[in-house]
This record gives C-alpha cells, sequence and structure tokens, in this order.
C-alpha cells in the first residue's frame, strides 16, 4: 500500500472537549485541561512520517494562563472609538469580498485571526480552572504545567503562593527536575508545606533562615524564572549583597542579577538599584545588568575606571561614551592591522 502524502498542518489553536490543541509546522501539542494537567507532543513530524509520528509525554515551558481579554474585535473598536476611527475599518476580514477572488486556492490563516484563534482557545484553558489558580498563576512569565500540577495535587500551597509565589515555584520546579532524574531525592511534599517557610527555602539551595525567606518573598510574580533560587543562594553567600537586597522592597530580574554580580554591584547604589527594582522592563530582562557588563568590559579594555552610580541616568550617559570610545578603539585596531607591512626585501 503506497504511503499517503506527507502534509504539513496548519497551524492553529483549538480548546475541544477538555483539551488544548496547538499545531505548529511540524508539530502537534495536546494539553489536557484541569484537573487532569496531562500533555502529548506528536512530531516533530517530518516526510514521510508525518502519518504516523508517535505521541510522547511532554511537559509543556511555554506560557498557558494569560490575562483574560476581550475579543480582538471588540478591543478593535474600543480603541478605534477612542481615537476617532470608524470601527468598520478594523475588521477582521470576515465580510464578503466586494469582488470575487483572483485564485480557487484557498487563503491561509491571517496573523490576526490566528491571533484571535490563540486567544479564545487559551482563554478557555484558564476558564477549565478554579479562578484563584488562574490568579496566582497568570502572573509568572513560563513554566505554568509545574506549578499547575502542584497547586492541584496540594491545594495548600495556593495559600503559601499568594504571600510567596517564588516559593511554591521553586517547589514545583525541583518536583519536576526530580521526576525527569536530575534530582535525586526530595522529602514529600505535604510534609513540607505543613512547615515554616524558613524551612521549605532549603530544600532549593538557600539557607534555611528566616531573611532568605522574606527576601525570596520580594521576588515579584512576573520576575520569577528556573534560576531565581539559585541566584538568590549567591546574594546570600555574600554579606555585602545581602545587606545590599535587604532594603530593595521588591527584588525584580534586573536588581537580582545586578545584586548577584560582584563587578556590577560595585557600580550600583541602593538609590540605582530601587530605580531598577521599580521599572516595568526590568521585570522581564535586566537591560541594565547587561549594560553593566558592557561598561565592565569596556572600561577594563580601554584602561577607564568608573565609580558608582546614583541613577540610571548618570550610569547610561556613562555607559554611551565608554563604549562609544571602546567601539572607536577597536576599529582603530582593525585598521591598524589590515595595514600591509613595510618590510624592505632582502638584497
Amino acid at each position: 500500500m503506497a504511503a499517503s502524502p506527507y502534509r504539513a498542518p496548519q497551524p492553529g489553536y483549538r480548546f475541544r472537549d477538555g483539551k488544548l490543541y496547538a499545531f505548529e509546522k511540524d508539530c502537534a501539542y495536546v494539553m489536557h485541561a484541569w484537573p487532569e494537567l496531562e500533555a502529548v507532543q506528536k512530531g516533530p513530524l517530518r516526510p514521510p512520517y508525518g502519518d504516523i509520528a508517535k505521541c510522547h509525554a511532554f511537559e509543556p515551558a511555554f506560557r498557558l494562563v494569560y490575562p483574560y481579554r476581550s475579543s480582538a474585535r471588540s478591543d478593535s473598536a474600543a480603541r478605534a472609538s477612542r481615537h476617532g476611527v470608524p470601527a468598520e475599518q478594523l475588521g477582521l476580514g470576515l465580510d464578503p469580498p466586494t469582488s470575487p477572488p483572483t485564485s480557487t486556492r484557498a487563503p491561509r490563516c491571517s496573523e490576526r485571526l490566528l491571533r484571535e484563534q490563540k486567544r479564545r482557545a487559551f482563554a478557555a484553558f484558564r476558564f477549565s480552572m478554579p479562578k484563584e489558580v488562574a490568579r496566582l498563576v497568570e502572573p509568572l512569565r513560563g513554566h505554568h504545567w509545574p506549578v499547575l500540577q502542584l497547586l492541584r495535587d496540594f491545594p495548600v500551597a495556593q495559600e503559601i503562593m499568594a504571600a510567596n509565589p517564588a516559593l511554591i515555584f521553586g517547589l514545583a520546579w525541583e518536583r519536576q527536575r526530580m521526576r525527569n532524574g536530575a534530582r535525586s531525592w526530595m522529602p514529600q511534599i505535604d510534609h513540607l508545606l505543613v512547615r515554616k517557610q524558613s524551612d521549605i527555602v532549603q530544600y532549593l539551595g538557600l539557607p534555611g533562615t528566616k531573611g532568605a525567606a522574606r527576601l525570596l518573598s520580594r521576588v515579584p510574580s512576573n520576575s520569577i524564572y528556573p534560576g531565581t533560587a539559585r541566584d538568590l543562594a549567591r546574594v546570600l553567600a555574600n554579606p555585602a549583597a545581602t545587606k545590599l537586597a535587604a532594603h530593595l522592597p521588591r527584588l525584580n530580574v534586573g536588581a537580582l542579577q545586578i545584586v548577584a554580580s560582584d563587578c556590577c554591584r560595585e557600580m550600583a547604589t541602593p538609590r540605582l538599584l530601587r530605580e531598577v527594582s521599580e521599572q516595568h522592563r526590568e521585570s522581564h530582562h535586566p537591560f541594565i545588568y547587561m549594560r553593566m557588563k558592557e561598561l565592565h568590559i569596556a572600561a577594563r579594555e580601554i584602561g577607564v575606571e568608573v565609580g558608582r552610580f546614583h541613577s540610571i541616568g548618570a550610569f547610561t550617559r556613562t555607559w554611551r561614551e565608554v563604549t562609544d570610545a571602546y567601539r572607536e578603539y577597536r576599529e582603530a585596531r582593525g585598521a591598524a592591522a589590515r595595514q600591509p607591512h613595510n618590510s624592505k626585501l632582502p638584497s
């Protein structure tokens, strides 16, 4: 019997019969909604094996619980009314065409319709779980799956996550690592959750102190990532870094990375760190920390000394001046290296 020709699946999203379906170019994902929370992946689909690709369990690392938003059509209409634009101009292309199509081939799903399809599917997945669980998990940037499974298996963890989301995220992450064989042993979660937070944090590689639990609770939900506990352990291992972090009301990604780095911590004052901790974009990516690393390398290369900075504005000006000088220095060195050597030929 001849094998059927390979056909790449059409990208799209569906929620049907308590399952969230996500189709990509060479993969298909099926995630069972609350309370089953089982995930299956089919693929990668490669010709000629696309029709017989085996299914295997997987753990989604991408975001699953999004903030609930109204439909794209109503959002567009609201924006249009605010800016004085007729809502009809912002349609989704669902109106019948005024002229017959020039081709009989079915058009591919537009990006706008695909976004709306994804919004509807993930919204339905969100509504399948309790409201309190969705509210707790929603701010996390990714790795929702192990957290959802932990909150399902141990409802008492919901109360702890409301006060210290990074602690529950760390427990869920370590539990997943143990399932995957990356960790050999871990105490039973139900026995851990009834103990004090200062007793729980030591299983995340942190000192079992109230100070460690307090600093961990200052990490906002949208700044939590799998390496949060590891970076905080570096901070707690240094008394100067611990003292500097203790004065911050919140430890977002940017502030935590600066405090954990020896070379960056020497450039930062408490005032600058407070500014970094209050910036929304620093909750997702350590922009100032990355620039501090660039400044440290450039200043060392061209022999310039930099001190401590009291504001992001003062730091940015110095960073721009030093990196520009470093770029000119590298260009001059490159031009000199390309010059031919004027050596006389032996007579």
